[in-house]
């Protein structure tokens, strides 16, 4: 019931029924619980209710994401400086990408996703670095039945590329006018799949983005892997 909440600051009882899909009765329980044990709160002049202290310390128990961001932070802040590009740090959930961290580029232009937002991985730079790790029974488990037969031939031709050279690229697919570079994070520490991408725009003057960013997409990679498990970057990390 708390995902209904995900793009809503406050619903009433009838608000989650419809989300939800709950017969309203049961939802008068599960929310007197809810509010009984602090994962909702009502706000007493509108009678709606809001998510609560008590799930928002159960997320922060999520230390893991605290921790590859406060390692990962650093390493794409020089990038983005060096690169002038927008850089971000996220994870694939299914056929998406969360993004956990992001940084602006220092440029006049700032290309922007929200910290938590969810993006398609089929579209997207850093979703495709990390749709090319997964094992090709895995891959298709995802995509068969929900990605248009056309798009996964093209999907499965980019993710071909990608586990060809290491790094995954975007040219406007997702947000048109915008270009991006993504790559795997080779950490054996986390408990799912992490990686990172480069965002800027398609300018003739960027032209040489294409030469550039992937090395260093890959580099800083490798530094953020390092770092998290504590060990050199070794030559099959920048592969």
């Amino acid at each position: 019931m708390l995902l209904a909440f995900v793009d809503a600051p406050e619903l009433g009882i009838s608000d989650i029924h419809r989300r939800t899909g709950l017969d309203k009765s049961v939802v008068h329980r599960i929310v007197r619980s809810a509010v009984a044990h602090g994962f909702l709160v009502q706000n007493p002049r509108t009678r709606s209710y809001s998510v609560g202290l008590r799930a928002w310390e159960i997320g922060r128990g999520y230390g893991g994401a605290d921790r590859v961001v406060a390692l990962a932070t650093p390493v794409l802040e020089e990038l983005s400086k060096e690169h002038q590009v927008t850089c971000y740090l996220g994870r694939l959930d299914d056929l998406e990408i969360v993004y956990l961290a992001l940084i602006d580029s220092p440029g006049p232009i700032r290309i922007v996703q929200e910290v938590g937002s969810r993006v398609p991985a089929t579209t997207t730079a850093v979703g495709r670095a990390l749709l090319a790790e997964l094992d090709d029974a895995e891959l298709h488990r995802r995509i068969d039945g929900r990605v248009a037969p056309a798009d996964q031939e093209r999907l499965l031709a980019k993710i071909a590329e990608s586990r060809a050279v290491g790094t995954a690229v975007n040219r406007g697919e997702f947000t048109t006018g915008v270009a991006s570079v993504g790559a795997l994070v080779p950490s054996t520490t986390t408990p799912e799949p992490i990686g990172i991408s480069a965002a800027f725009l398609l300018f003739d003057d960027n032209e040489g983005m294409w030469t550039s960013l992937p090395p260093a997409v890959q580099e800083a990679a490798a530094r953020i892997a390092r770092d998290l498990d504590g060990r050199p970057v070794s030559r099959k990390d920048q592969r």
